[in-house]
């Protein structure tokens, strides 16, 4: 996902095409979002935190929506074999 955020940021035209909205909040406000499957950015503000956990996709509540399961129906196949 690293990677993905990472290629959507130094692609100019992607920049220049993709669709953006701006949100937003009062000040003294604090706003959550779970990015896994949302390109995403802050566009302004005054201190930003970025947490990030790493879970096995059989220990979410939904395995189902993990990122790697998302991916592993898309491409149609396993991508990380699961061990035993």
């Amino acid at each position: 996902m690293l990677q993905l955020h990472d290629l959507a940021k130094s692609d100019l035209d992607y920049q220049a095409s993709a669709p953006q909205a701006a949100v937003d909040f009062a000040p003294g406000t604090t706003w959550v979002v779970f990015s896994d499957q949302v390109l995403h950015a802050v566009m302004g503000g005054q201190h930003m935190m970025e947490q990030t956990f790493y879970l096995q996709p059989a220990d979410q509540l939904v395995p189902g929506t993990a990122p790697l399961a998302v991916l592993e129906r898309q491409f149609g196949r396993v991508l990380v074999p699961r061990s035993a």
